[in-house]
């Protein structure tokens, strides 16, 4: 017998594969979820969301600490770092030592650290040891590797 999907079924799925990431209200919602499920209560920080190609990676960011951000693997830990290996770093032209995030009264600020194939905020390429805000929703792309960083 050859189970088939009634009309409701075949809603839900086409509904689910149209989901638009870039809409406000599916980004607050990421944000509260995540918020909520991952978060503990006694820690003071900044929660920043990546969303990656359908994929999220929350980040738990604290005032006046740099995180580095590229690819970097378990017999070279690092302490503050944003390892981008599981997204496909290294074919998408993410450096070892890409960027630098940082957080300050409660904003996230980006610097490109002269990365072989650049670092691009909404499709503008940013100039190397500048810092530049990033603001709620904004595009980043490290080399070719695009996402988008959602925080409140």
């Amino acid at each position: 017998m050859v189970k088939t999907q009634d009309a409701n079924e075949q809603d839900d799925v086409l509904q689910t594969s149209q989901l638009v990431i870039d809409d406000p209200d599916i980004q607050t919602a990421l944000l509260k979820q995540h918020n909520r499920d991952t978060a503990p209560a006694d820690v003071e920080g900044l929660r920043v969301i990546f969303l990656i190609g359908g994929r999220t990676q929350l980040i738990e960011m604290h005032e006046d600490v740099d995180y580095l951000v590229g690819r970097f693997s378990q017999d070279n830990p690092r302490t503050q770092y944003i390892n981008m290996n599981p997204f496909g770093a290294r074919e998408d032209g993410v450096s070892r030592i890409h960027a630098q995030l940082h957080v300050d009264d409660g904003q996230v600020y980006l610097t490109d650290l002269d990365s072989t194939n650049g670092t691009f905020l909404n499709e503008e390429q940013l100039k190397s040891h500048t810092i530049t805000l990033l603001k709620h929703g904004d595009y980043v792309t490290f080399g070719r590797l695009r996402l988008q960083v959602l925080y409140r």
